[in-house]
Protein backbone atom coordinates (compact mmCIF):
# COMPACT_ATOMS: atom_id res chain seq x y z
CA UNK A 1 0.00 0.00 0.00
CA UNK A 2 1.11 3.64 -0.79
CA UNK A 3 1.95 6.01 1.53
CA UNK A 4 0.47 9.13 1.57
CA UNK A 5 0.47 12.52 1.75
CA UNK A 6 -2.93 13.60 3.60
CA UNK A 7 -3.79 17.54 3.45
CA UNK A 8 -6.68 19.51 4.97
CA UNK A 9 -9.34 21.89 3.70
CA UNK A 10 -7.04 24.71 5.47
CA UNK A 11 -3.49 22.96 4.11
CA UNK A 12 -2.18 21.64 7.13
CA UNK A 13 -0.38 18.98 6.44
CA UNK A 14 -2.00 16.08 8.47
CA UNK A 15 0.58 13.11 7.74
CA UNK A 16 3.67 12.71 5.44
CA UNK A 17 4.48 10.09 3.23
CA UNK A 18 5.64 8.96 -0.42
CA UNK A 19 2.47 9.61 -2.42
CA UNK A 20 0.81 12.93 -1.84
CA UNK A 21 -3.68 12.74 -2.01
CA UNK A 22 -5.30 16.39 -1.90
CA UNK A 23 -9.06 17.20 -1.86
CA UNK A 24 -9.32 20.41 -4.17
CA UNK A 25 -12.32 22.24 -4.74
CA UNK A 26 -12.49 24.60 -7.79
CA UNK A 27 -11.75 22.47 -10.07
CA UNK A 28 -14.62 23.95 -12.76
CA UNK A 29 -13.40 27.41 -11.71
CA UNK A 30 -10.17 28.41 -13.60
CA UNK A 31 -8.82 24.87 -11.84
CA UNK A 32 -8.08 26.59 -8.62
CA UNK A 33 -7.82 23.84 -7.05
CA UNK A 34 -5.22 22.82 -9.12
CA UNK A 35 -2.84 25.88 -8.60
CA UNK A 36 -3.86 25.73 -4.55
CA UNK A 37 -2.21 22.31 -4.99
CA UNK A 38 0.78 23.34 -6.66
CA UNK A 39 1.26 26.38 -4.57
CA UNK A 40 1.08 24.09 -1.64
CA UNK A 41 3.77 22.16 -2.72
CA UNK A 42 6.03 24.14 -3.80
CA UNK A 43 5.79 26.26 -0.75
CA UNK A 44 7.59 23.30 0.83
CA UNK A 45 9.78 22.41 -1.62
CA UNK A 46 7.93 19.37 -2.31
CA UNK A 47 8.71 18.28 -5.88
CA UNK A 48 6.17 15.40 -6.79
CA UNK A 49 7.00 12.60 -9.27
CA UNK A 50 3.67 12.36 -10.79
CA UNK A 51 0.43 13.58 -10.57
CA UNK A 52 -2.98 11.51 -11.02
CA UNK A 53 -5.95 13.74 -11.02
CA UNK A 54 -9.42 12.04 -10.20
CA UNK A 55 -12.00 12.74 -12.56
CA UNK A 56 -15.40 11.27 -14.35
CA UNK A 57 -15.62 11.21 -18.34
CA UNK A 58 -18.24 10.29 -20.60
CA UNK A 59 -15.53 8.38 -22.56
CA UNK A 60 -16.25 4.69 -22.21
CA UNK A 61 -19.34 4.10 -19.97
CA UNK A 62 -20.81 0.69 -20.10
CA UNK A 63 -17.91 -0.71 -21.68
CA UNK A 64 -14.97 -0.53 -19.30
CA UNK A 65 -14.65 0.52 -16.03
CA UNK A 66 -12.13 3.27 -15.75
CA UNK A 67 -9.74 5.22 -18.61
CA UNK A 68 -6.69 6.92 -18.44
CA UNK A 69 -6.72 10.66 -20.12
CA UNK A 70 -4.43 13.29 -20.58
CA UNK A 71 -1.28 11.34 -20.26
CA UNK A 72 1.11 13.88 -20.04
CA UNK A 73 4.71 13.17 -19.08
CA UNK A 74 7.55 15.52 -18.30
CA UNK A 75 9.21 17.11 -21.05
CA UNK A 76 12.48 17.76 -18.97
CA UNK A 77 11.95 15.88 -15.62
CA UNK A 78 14.40 18.02 -12.90
CA UNK A 79 17.67 16.54 -11.74
CA UNK A 80 16.99 13.36 -9.40
CA UNK A 81 13.69 12.40 -10.95
CA UNK A 82 13.29 8.79 -11.07
CA UNK A 83 10.55 8.62 -13.31
CA UNK A 84 11.57 9.50 -16.80
CA UNK A 85 9.56 9.25 -19.80
CA UNK A 86 11.64 9.52 -23.68
CA UNK A 87 7.96 10.21 -25.51
CA UNK A 88 3.76 9.48 -24.32
CA UNK A 89 3.69 6.26 -25.61
CA UNK A 90 6.56 4.92 -23.10
CA UNK A 91 4.57 6.54 -20.41
CA UNK A 92 1.19 5.59 -21.70
CA UNK A 93 2.76 1.75 -21.23
CA UNK A 94 4.39 2.03 -17.72
CA UNK A 95 0.86 3.27 -16.58
CA UNK A 96 -0.65 0.61 -18.66
CA UNK A 97 1.11 -2.01 -17.33
CA UNK A 98 0.26 -0.54 -13.39
CA UNK A 99 -3.22 -0.26 -13.90
CA UNK A 100 -5.23 -3.12 -16.52
CA UNK A 101 -4.33 -3.39 -20.39
CA UNK A 102 -8.05 -3.18 -20.83
CA UNK A 103 -8.68 0.30 -19.82
CA UNK A 104 -9.78 2.74 -22.73
CA UNK A 105 -6.91 5.09 -23.18
CA UNK A 106 -6.85 8.58 -24.39
CA UNK A 107 -3.77 10.57 -24.67
CA UNK A 108 -5.26 14.30 -25.42
CA UNK A 109 -8.63 14.75 -23.95
CA UNK A 110 -10.42 17.66 -22.91
CA UNK A 111 -8.51 20.04 -20.96
CA UNK A 112 -8.76 19.10 -16.62
CA UNK A 113 -6.36 19.62 -14.01
CA UNK A 114 -3.75 17.72 -15.71
CA UNK A 115 -3.23 20.23 -18.00
CA UNK A 116 -2.31 22.55 -15.38
CA UNK A 117 -0.07 20.41 -13.99
CA UNK A 118 1.46 19.56 -17.04
CA UNK A 119 2.40 23.27 -17.18
CA UNK A 120 4.72 23.05 -14.23
CA UNK A 121 6.72 20.00 -16.39
CA UNK A 122 5.15 16.75 -14.19
CA UNK A 123 4.16 13.62 -15.64
CA UNK A 124 0.78 13.48 -14.79
CA UNK A 125 -2.49 11.88 -16.23
CA UNK A 126 -6.14 11.58 -15.23
CA UNK A 127 -7.52 8.54 -14.07
CA UNK A 128 -11.11 8.46 -14.95
CA UNK A 129 -14.53 6.77 -13.71
CA UNK A 130 -16.97 6.28 -16.32
CA UNK A 131 -20.14 7.61 -16.22
CA UNK A 132 -23.45 8.34 -18.47
CA UNK A 133 -24.55 12.03 -17.91
CA UNK A 134 -27.91 12.79 -19.88
CA UNK A 135 -28.16 16.47 -18.77
CA UNK A 136 -24.80 17.62 -19.18
CA UNK A 137 -21.56 16.89 -17.01
CA UNK A 138 -22.15 19.69 -14.76
CA UNK A 139 -25.92 19.49 -14.28
CA UNK A 140 -27.82 19.39 -11.19
CA UNK A 141 -29.19 16.29 -12.12
CA UNK A 142 -26.29 14.70 -11.24
CA UNK A 143 -24.55 11.96 -13.35
CA UNK A 144 -24.55 7.96 -13.37
CA UNK A 145 -21.76 5.61 -12.83
CA UNK A 146 -21.76 1.84 -12.86
CA UNK A 147 -22.18 0.27 -9.65
CA UNK A 148 -19.55 -2.48 -10.76
CA UNK A 149 -16.84 -0.14 -11.59
CA UNK A 150 -16.35 1.68 -8.59
CA UNK A 151 -14.09 -1.12 -7.21
CA UNK A 152 -12.28 -1.73 -10.00
CA UNK A 153 -11.86 1.80 -10.41
CA UNK A 154 -10.04 1.94 -6.62
CA UNK A 155 -7.83 -0.96 -7.15
CA UNK A 156 -6.36 0.86 -10.35
CA UNK A 157 -5.49 3.62 -8.07
CA UNK A 158 -4.27 1.73 -5.67
CA UNK A 159 -2.12 -0.42 -7.84
CA UNK A 160 -1.48 2.85 -9.87
CA UNK A 161 0.22 4.72 -6.82
CA UNK A 162 1.65 1.66 -5.08
CA UNK A 163 3.80 0.63 -8.25
CA UNK A 164 5.08 4.50 -8.55
CA UNK A 165 5.91 4.44 -5.10
CA UNK A 166 7.94 1.78 -5.92
CA UNK A 167 9.50 2.29 -9.23
CA UNK A 168 10.90 5.98 -7.89
CA UNK A 169 12.56 3.74 -4.47
CA UNK A 170 13.92 1.11 -6.69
Amino acid sequence: MPKILVVDEERNVQRAFEAILTARGHEVVAVRGAEEAIEFLQDRQIHPELFVVLDVTEEGYGAVDLTLENILPSDEPPPGARLRFKDVEEYRQFLLRMVDETAFTVVEAEPDEAWTYDEYDVNCLTLCLPSRCPDGMHADSGIFIRQSSIVPYGRALERLTGEVCRSINE
